[in-house]
């Protein structure tokens, strides 16, 4: 296992983890009378855009998520609480298993960079077996 790219994935789950709670919680926040939802939305697009710079390649879907900023509770990724495990040792393929919400299993290909480890491609297993691109 290249254990920079594993811990490259780690990292980038846990930043995704913090930033779906903080979002979901400002959202619900904001959610009293007079509240600007534009504001917070610009916040955490801005946010999220930061950390898909700082983890990812603009590559495919990876960014889809920033047209809509889908968060959930509890998050999509959570390096404590979801299984991951090495795909193929000689390759930097990971496969990410839930263990709450919607138990959705991914793989994310890894693509080093300038000495940095980038996430290329994040799939999801569909419900026919296959693998299926998926935003980040």
């Amino acid at each position: 296992m290249n254990r920079e790219a594993y811990e490259t994935l780690m990292s980038f789950m846990a930043a995704m983890s913090v930033w779906e709670i903080e979002f979901c919680s400002a959202q619900d926040e904001a959610d009293e009378p007079g509240s600007d939802i534009g504001i917070i939305r610009d916040r955490y697009a801005a946010k999220l855009l930061a950390i898909f710079d700082q983890y990812s390649i603009h590559h495919g879907v990876n960014r889809n998520r920033l047209v809509d900023l889908g968060s959930t509770l509890p998050p999509t990724y959570d390096p404590e609480r979801d299984h991951v495990e090495v795909e193929k040792e000689n390759e930097p393929v990971f496969l990410v298993k839930q263990s709450a919400g919607f138990k959705s299993h991914f793989r994310f290909t890894m693509f080093r960079h300038n000495e940095t480890w980038l996430i290329k491609e994040k799939q999801r297993l569909d419900e026919n077996g296959h693998w299926a691109p998926s935003a980040l």
